[in-house]
């Protein structure tokens, strides 16, 4: 495994990089902000693990991902993506591809096409994070393609907007809710599942909720 420890601080790092292996970065609370458009790419042999690092790309993507991501206590926030031809905001996970959330923030990053936050072909679990404040044409918080599945366990998806469907998540795999909350999300018209758009399977244990997403919580 490589291990790399940061002082608490700004970085930036330059396009390109690649994870074949096990890297850990140990941030103590640093900024990494991408330059040059470029995304990290973990490919499927790799697995990549942030612990209290907060990532940022002004003129990209942030993470894509075939292989292993893990975030401990850290943040992806303005990761902002302007290209349609490969849309994503926060994170691209592709088929086979794993992501686990733990006490993370995905906020404030945005996509020309689908998934503000994350773009989703493989397995993502949140467990007590946050996805807010992302925007995109579909699927704002979380778009969920067929074969994907997402778990969200003690979490919340709030505040995230599209300029078509699923405000907090357009799913067309499988989504679970574990003690967790959609709310304030948005679409800006009927039908479009201001909270939640699916055509997949969804499904709510008793202590989750959909509430306070325009135009409603969930569609079709």
């Amino acid at each position: 495994m490589h291990s790399i420890t940061l002082a608490a601080g700004s970085y930036s790092l330059a396009a390109g990089v690649q994870v074949r292996s096990t890297v850990q970065i140990n941030g103590n609370g640093s900024i990494i902000t991408l330059i040059q458009n470029d995304a990290i790419f973990i490919s499927s042999s790799g697995r990549l693990t942030l612990n209290e690092v907060t990532l940022n790309n002004p003129t990209g993507g942030c993470i894509v991902n075939s292989g292993t991501v893990t975030l401990n206590s850290s943040t992806l926030r303005s990761c902002i993506n302007g290209t349609l031809a490969f849309s994503f905001g926060g994170i691209l996970n592709f088929f086979g591809g794993t992501v686990t959330l733990n006490s993370s923030w995905i906020t404030g990053n945005s996509s020309a096409g689908a998934g503000g936050g994350i773009l989703n072909q493989g397995t993502v679990t949140l467990n007590s994070s946050i996805i807010s404040n992302n925007t995109s044409q579909d699927g704002g918080g979380i778009f969920n393609d067929g074969g994907g599945t997402v778990t969200l366990n003690s979490s919340t998806i709030s505040g995230n907007r599209v300029t078509s469907q699923g405000g907090g998540i357009r799913n067309f795999g499988e989504v679970t809710l574990n003690k967790s909350s959609i709310y304030g999300n948005s679409a800006p018209v009927a039908g479009g599942g201001g909270g939640i758009y699916n055509v997949g399977i969804l499904t709510l244990d008793k202590f989750s909720s959909v509430t306070l997403n325009t135009v409603e919580n969930i569609a079709p």
